[in-house]
């Protein structure tokens, strides 16, 4: 399990990855298609296959170069492909990947090379008998997600690709992820490791009242009356003519379908998700603007070009109510400041004795905030462990003042302590480090071991940057 969850973190790929994995495979098919003879077909697609090996964990990024000075290489002259008779420099094919390689490519390759060193450092080896491992319980794992071996090697036939493929990747992976993963036992049985996880196993347990104010809630809220407020005034500019239906469309709607004036096309009624929207259309006359509707998702103005039954010919303008789409950083920051306002707002209220924080727990009004008693031990909550920290400083029916998260404003009230179940000693520590050696390594640990590596490293950048 800990093999199948750093293969897993390491292997998660952005768009920009995806895409560049794209022209990476482009290239290479188009290369062998286009060599003239058995022999340089053959002598192209070692060629090819070594330069594929190496790009994408030792390619800079864009930024990384002054633009049309790429780095140097040693062969500058080296040839990638001929394509109908024409060489292809291998500097050129590089050139082209900058448009689609981003930040992130020099950022994995800073990262395996600090896990590199580390593990150096450590004295760590990777022995063959652990690569095969390493493949052997990954392929596993594979073929039991697939639903049988035969089941993967069609899926992977359908990409064009075969379990031999696949197995000489992830041979060239298991190096870095068997080093990682020797790194972090090593790390675990260290003793301030094992003292945490002796707190999330067998330390002190406490039970809280909790009342919080989400900031996605005011986010939520704000987005919306913008997304109404932007519907309100393209409908009001419709119904004026001041401009078109499908000027609005190409102006102000948010959806995909703007790209076709709007049009959804001719679909049933009874395919349209949000039953305000059924209840719009079933109000349309042919030819007619509907107001604004209302949906989980935004606002939007439905235009009924023709109807057969329960067919409708369909367009619309859609307003996203999503704040990510909808709001700017500098609202986001009005708003957690107004969350933590109104947090203190009760704080204060409770201190000067106008309530208590028991009658606000219980309180039947309607209000934003998110109320929940929960019981834990330190790391063994989904709290951060700033909160989880101050929470275990309370003492019993004692407030905390207002505490920031990333996630929103929180208040604490402590019902109650339990004294660890065991003591930290000798025994306990032995048997600690045994559940500890065969405990699953979860995603957060090797991101924040990695980020921890990242900032603690000396890092010189010696190509200049420049935005492009």
């Amino acid at each position: 399990m800990m093999f199948h969850k750093i293969w897993s973190c390491q292997a998660r790929l952005s768009k920009k990855k995806i895409l560049a994995s794209f022209f990476l495979v482009f290239f290479f098919f188009l290369s062998l298609s286009c060599s003239s003879t058995p022999d340089e077909k053959q002598d192209d697609q070692k060629r090819i296959k070594n330069i594929l090996s190496s790009q994408l964990s030792s390619y800079p990024t864009k930024k990384a170069f002054k633009k049309g000075n790429p780095a140097n290489t040693k062969k500058e002259n080296q040839i990638l492909c001929k394509i109908n008779g024409k060489a292809i420099p291998l500097q050129e094919y590089k050139d082209y990947l900058y448009k689609y390689l981003g930040e992130d490519y020099l950022e994995n390759f800073i990262i395996d090379r600090l896990v590199s060193q580390k593990a150096d450092q450590m004295g760590i080896k990777v022995s063959s008998q652990e690569i095969e491992t390493f493949v052997g319980k990954r392929l596993g794992k594979l073929i039991a997600q697939a639903g049988g071996r035969q089941a993967l090697v069609e899926r992977l036939k359908s990409r064009g690709l075969t379990l031999k493929n696949l197995m000489d990747n992830m041979r060239k992976s298991a190096p870095l992820m068997v080093k990682l993963e020797k790194i972090l036992l090593q790390r675990r049985l260290k003793k301030d490791f094992l003292y945490k996880a002796y707190l999330q196993k067998f330390g002190p347990k406490i039970k809280v009242q909790h009342i919080w104010y989400p900031y996605e809630s005011l986010y939520a809220l704000a987005a919306e009356r913008e997304a109404k407020k932007l519907g309100e005034k393209i409908l009001k500019k419709i119904r004026e003519k001041k401009i078109t239906f499908f000027q609005a469309v190409k102006l102000y709607s948010e959806a995909n379908s703007a790209r076709k004036n709007g049009s959804l096309g001719w679909i049933h009624r009874d395919k349209l998700k949000s039953p305000s929207l059924v209840q719009a259309l079933d109000n349309l006359s042919v030819g007619e603007i509907s107001p604004l509707v209302k949906t989980d998702y935004g606002y939007h103005i439905l235009y009924l070009k023709d109807r057969k039954g329960k067919y409708c010919n369909l367009y619309h303008i859609f307003i996203s109510s999503d704040y990510k789409r909808r709001l700017k950083n500098k609202d986001m920051e009005k708003w957690k400041a107004k969350a933590f306002q109104d947090i203190r707002k009760l704080y204060d209220s409770i201190q000067k004795g106008e309530t208590s924080f028991p009658e606000l727990f219980i309180s039947k009004k309607e209000d934003p905030y998110i109320r929940e008693e929960i019981s834990f031990r330190r790391y063994a909550s989904d709290l951060e462990p700033a909160l989880e920290k101050e929470a275990f400083a309370l003492k019993e029916n004692e407030i905390s003042p207002p505490l920031r998260s990333a996630k929103g404003v929180h208040l604490f009230r402590l019902v109650k302590k339990e004294p660890p179940l065991r003591p930290f000693d000798q025994k306990c520590l032995q048997e600690l480090r045994e559940i500890v050696k065969y405990q699953e390594i979860e995603d957060k640990e090797i991101i924040g071991f990695k980020e921890n590596l990242r900032q603690t490293s000396k890092i010189q950048i010696f190509i200049n940057r420049k935005k492009q």
